[in-house]
């Protein structure tokens, strides 16, 4: 019986992955079990692409019309561009959460969402892996 040999080779990112995927796992389970935002609006496509890999996606009632993946961001109501953003259209929503890139704007509209009590959280810009895993970790915290 002849063995059929391969060579097998590994990505070069397959440690990066396997730690992403480290850290995900128990955020996923703490977004399923104690998810306290009900009504969660994401206006920024990573941020809505974590919060749906997190397990949270349920919660989401809009997105922004950079958010097209995963594809059940195509049923929902999808609101301006993230850069802009306008307060009345989202408040029509009634979020208890709005998750959205500190690139998003105008600061006028934000402000008014804030003022509106709504809990406003800024997820920071991502440059490199490890900005990557404190953007997943911070989402996975607030969620």
């Amino acid at each position: 019986m002849h063995r059929l040999h391969t060579k097998h080779t590994r990505s070069p990112l397959a440690p990066l992955v396997f730690l992403l995927l480290l850290l995900i796992l128990p955020i996923h389970a703490m977004a399923h079990e104690n998810s306290q935002a009900k009504r969660i609006v994401t206006l920024c496509a990573p941020v809505t692409e974590i919060v749906f890999a997190l397990g949270a996606g349920k919660h989401v009632v809009a997105v922004d019309r950079s958010s097209q993946y995963p594809p059940e961001t195509n049923k929902l109501p999808k609101l301006d561009y993230h850069r802009k953003l306008s307060a009345e259209n989202i408040l029509a929503l009634q979020p208890d959460l709005i998750l959205l890139s500190t690139t998003s704007g105008p600061e006028s509209a934000i402000q008014q969402l804030r003022t509106a009590g709504i809990r406003v959280v800024q997820i920071e810009e991502v440059n490199h892996w490890k900005n990557a895993q404190a953007r997943i970790l911070t989402i996975g915290r607030v969620l």
